[in-house]
C-alpha cells in the first residue's frame, strides 16, 4: 500500500476504509499486503489491526548502508519491538 494513503491513516476515517478493503480483497486472493511510508508507531498499530502482513518505514529504521544494516539486524530483537506496538 502506497505512502500516500499510509500518510493519512490516523486522521483519515475513510483511509483506514480504503486501506482495510485493500487488505480484505488481497487477502481473498491469497495476496499479501505491505505498507509503505510507516513513519510512527501508531500508524504501525493501526496497519497491523487492520490486517497488513509487512510493514515498512521510518517506524522501524530508517535507511542505511548495507554494514549498519547487518550490524542492525545483529542486535535486532522481534519481541523489543512487538513490545513497543503493544504499548
Amino acid at each position: 500500500i502506497d505512502q500516500r494513503l499510509v500518510r493519512p491513516l490516523i486522521e483519515t476515517p475513510r483511509n483506514r476504509q480504503l486501506i482495510s478493503a485493500i487488505v480484505q480483497i488481497a487477502g481473498s486472493l491469497d495476496i499479501s499486503v505491505t505498507a509503505e511510508g510507516v513513519e510512527t508507531l501508531e500508524h504501525a498499530r493501526l496497519l497491523r489491526d487492520l490486517g497488513c502482513d509487512r510493514l515498512q518505514g521510518y517506524a522501524f529504521a530508517r535507511p542505511m548502508p548495507f554494514e549498519d544494516l547487518m550490524s542492525y539486524l545483529s542486535e535486532f530483537r522481534p519481541a523489543d519491538l512487538e513490545g513497543r506496538l503493544s504499548a
